[in-house]
């Protein structure tokens, strides 16, 4: 497992460095893209990604929009926490197995 976890991490960093290579030569070339013999179609293209917020970020932007939409500012803590609890969804237990390996007494 850890074999192949690390296996796959190598390969999402190849793949990185392989799309940005082809990125930069596409940039220098002015091309639009690069067309390989087996007939795929490389093209150039931008992705839009979000980064992710820490909780205490997501906290206060919550509370300021309760706050704007006229909730009181001393409850909007306590109603954004109550949402929050309501959007999780019910916890369940799922079967599971641990592996752990036994040290050997020398």
């Amino acid at each position: 497992m850890r074999n192949l976890n690390r296996q796959l991490r190598d390969l999402r960093e190849r793949k990185k460095e392989l799309q940005q290579s082809i990125y930069d030569y596409l940039e220098e070339t002015e091309q639009p893209g690069i067309k390989g013999p087996d007939g795929t179609i490389i093209t150039q293209s931008t992705q839009k990604r979000t980064k992710p917020k820490k909780k205490k970020d997501k906290i206060n932007d919550g509370v300021k929009v309760l706050t704007k939409a006229g909730i009181n500012v001393l409850d909007a803590p306590k109603i954004l926490e109550r949402l929050q609890e309501a959007m999780k969804g019910k916890q369940r237990e799922i079967p599971s197995i641990k592996i752990t390996k036994i040290k050997k007494k020398k």
